[in-house]
């Protein structure tokens, strides 16, 4: 189930809280506390319930309670003085407030397939940028599609390539490892084919579409 708020999206298959494009780290107590509060945020939680369903019954002080329920406001843009999204009852308990849409996972890939239409194009150098992002978790092969318009030939594609491949090596990344490179060279196509093929690599849904033009 992929539950969409505010301006995040917690996916409980993939146990992946996003800002946007942007990966969220969260430890996975906090990602399980959230959960729990967006699935029942229909009523108030109650501390003994918090306990049953984080810590299996387990007693635990308030100071790792009270930790817990900060960093799962943290997480997610939210404070102990706003309370936009997690809201404490006094003497009662606490309970998500924000406007939730669930989205089943088949719903979700045209949905993905239309985001990366929308993303913002980059050059090589935004790389440090999509590196603090999704690029902090590798428990998956990320993709990053390039979209070439200059076309393979040209002096500035060739460099910009190196510059890029090597700033992802310095970065940690490997490609065959944790890295997959879809390229799509435009430049030299004609209209109809380069349109094509722009439109088969946001098909493929790449963690990050950049593009490398003039």
């Amino acid at each position: 189930m992929i539950f969409v708020f505010d301006s995040y999206v917690l996916d409980t298959g993939r146990r992946e809280l996003r800002r946007g494009h942007t990966l969220v780290s969260v430890q996975p107590q906090v990602f399980d506390l959230l959960e729990y509060l967006i699935r029942n945020r229909g009523r108030v939680i109650s501390r003994d319930d918090l306990l049953d369903a984080i810590w299996g019954g387990r007693i635990v002080s308030e100071s790792t309670l009270a930790t817990r329920i900060n960093a799962a406001r943290s997480a997610i843009g939210d404070d102990g003085e706003s309370q936009r999204l997690i809201r404490t009852l006094p003497r009662k308990g606490i309970r998500f407030v924000g406007e939730v849409r669930e989205v089943e996972e088949e719903e979700e890939q045209p949905r993905a397939r239309r985001a990366a239409a929308s993303r913002a194009v980059a050059t090589a150098a935004d790389l440090d940028a999509w590196d603090m992002g999704i690029a902090q978790s590798t428990d998956r092969v990320r993709v990053i599609g390039i979209l070439n318009i200059l076309g393979p030939d040209d002096p500035e594609t060739k460099a910009r390539r190196t510059v890029f491949e090597q700033t992802l090596q310095q970065l940690g990344w490997k490609v065959g490892r944790n890295l997959k490179i879809e390229t799509r060279d435009i430049g030299s196509r004609d209209l109809d084919r380069a349109r094509r093929d722009a439109a088969e690599l946001v098909a493929l849904a790449p963690d990050v579409l950049f593009a490398q033009a003039a």
